[in-house]
């Protein structure tokens, strides 16, 4: 109900239904469902890819008929049905899997990577969670539990990647500072009232340095993020947004919340970054 609350007007009726292989079934996160240190409940996805090192390989409907997976192969083509019809200008040239895959937004991604730190393609004020990538992801459709393979990173949202714990706390919680906010203001209001996607640049306004483990600031930086990702977890798990559906306005709780946590995170920001 959520996806479809926020699809693109052509695609608002769109509603495929059908049975899939399990080992086609992702979970991921709208840049709507992000929260500073944490996220509301992943959303189930069909991805017709398959892990192979550090890289995906996609699988179209042919490939998947010829390998027996005809329940993919029947609901790839449903999708090509629906995409020729509500196509927009700019990608009527490609197929659905095409502008799936465009510029290897898909399988250009790790899925060896034990963490992900994403954050919104568009947002008023900054922030970021950490993704546990390899972890176990269970997600409720109705009244059914429903495994998911893995976790794949929507297109709304940005990130990076890695294997470093701490390194990936420390940027999340550096993101989460509103010294990045101050350094994004210029680019926020140059035509960016309504949109304001700014994301592309954070890291040429606001350098954040590498993370250095002998670095104490740093080290401090990535226990911070780590605690106030905890904080958040349990938060949600116990039922702290209460009957709250806002976006907006869970995100200002959470703030609220960790006050303190980013009054010390502000200062140690504004620190390594000179």
């Amino acid at each position: 109900a959520r996806a479809r609350r926020e699809a693109k007007a052509a695609y608002k009726s769109v509603y495929l239904k059908g049975t899939v292989e399990s080992r086609f079934l992702y979970a991921t996160l709208l840049s709507t469902d992000l929260l500073p240190f944490g996220h509301l409940g992943y959303r189930l996805v069909v991805l017709p890819i398959e892990p192979e090192g550090d890289h995906y390989n996609l699988i179209d409907a042919h490939e998947a008929r010829r390998r027996g997976f005809l329940n993919l192969a029947r609901w790839l083509e449903n999708v090509e049905h629906e995409w020729v019809k509500r196509r927009s200008a700019k990608a009527e040239q490609m197929t659905a899997i095409e502008w799936l895959d465009y510029r290897r937004k898909l399988t250009g991604r790790d899925p060896e990577s034990k963490y992900r730190v994403i954050y919104p393609d568009v947002n008023r004020i900054m922030l970021a969670c950490v993704v546990h990538s390899t972890e176990e992801i269970d997600i409720n459709i109705g009244e059914q539990q429903v495994h998911a393979v893995a976790f794949a990173t929507d297109y709304t949202t940005y990130g990076m990647e890695t294997n470093s714990r701490d390194e990936a706390f420390f940027v999340c919680t550096t993101l989460n500072s509103s010294l990045i906010d101050h350094c994004l203001e210029p680019w926020r209001r140059r035509g960016q009232k309504a949109h304001p996607h700014v994301v592309k640049k954070i890291f040429d306004v606001a350098p954040i340095p590498q993370f250095d483990a002998a670095n104490p600031m740093h080290r401090r930086l990535a226990e911070l993020g780590e605690q106030c990702s905890t904080k958040v977890a349990q938060w949600l798990a116990g039922g702290g947004r209460g009957k709250t559906t806002s976006i907006g306005k869970l995100r200002g709780m959470v703030r609220e919340m960790l006050e303190n946590e980013l009054k010390e995170i502000d200062g140690l920001v504004e620190e390594i970054l000179g």
